[in-house]
């Protein structure tokens, strides 16, 4: 199972009710995770207008028996503005790898540690992404060996952005901040 790719799109026949938070594809965080045996605490936040828009969405990902206090796995869907901008920011001013471009603007990086559970390869693979109004961090804290954290993280913000209307144009009112603009 390691070893399998994580597909680009998240396949259309996936219902909302399969999905973990309302926002996550299961089979997704199993590939980067290694297994399918998965505990998932979050949630889709909706603001109160007609439009009933997403307002931030949660997921922090936990593998049954390990003892892991931060998850296996977070993602997080927040407004580009405060911490969330000021982290992506700095991420870009860094020497990280650029997500692809469709995603918006962003950058992926590893960072080697210690095993937190048995089978980890002890990297840690993030993601952080800046589309729209939105920032996307991703945060794979352990990932099996044989696998790329990072890239298991791109690829889950990929999917929260087709199964999530995040929208790529800005719209809150005032100009969007120039890190989301200046590609």
């Amino acid at each position: 199972m390691s070893q399998e790719t994580i597909p680009e799109t998240v396949a259309p026949t996936t219902p909302v009710d399969d999905l973990l938070c309302g926002f996550v594809p299961p089979h997704t965080l199993a590939l980067a995770l290694g297994t399918d045996e998965l505990e998932a605490d979050g949630d889709v936040f909706r603001d109160s207008s007609a439009a009933n828009e997403v307002s931030t969405a949660t997921c922090t990902v936990s593998i049954p028996e390990h003892d892991d206090p931060d998850g296996a796995l977070s993602v997080r869907v927040d407004f580009a503005m405060g911490l969330a901008l000021d982290d992506l920011e700095r991420r870009l001013a860094s020497k990280d790898t650029r997500v692809p471009e469709e995603l918006g603007v962003g950058v992926s990086w590893t960072e080697d540690g210690e095993p937190r559970v048995e089978g980890s390869s002890g990297q840690r693979g993030h993601t952080v992404i800046g589309r729209g109004n939105w920032v996307i961090p991703v945060d794979v804290g352990v990932s099996p060996e044989g696998r790329d954290p990072a890239a298991d993280a791109t690829a889950i913000a990929a999917h929260v952005t087709q199964t999530l209307p995040l929208g790529t144009e800005w719209t809150i009112r005032g100009d969007p901040p120039s890190v989301l603009t200046n590609r």
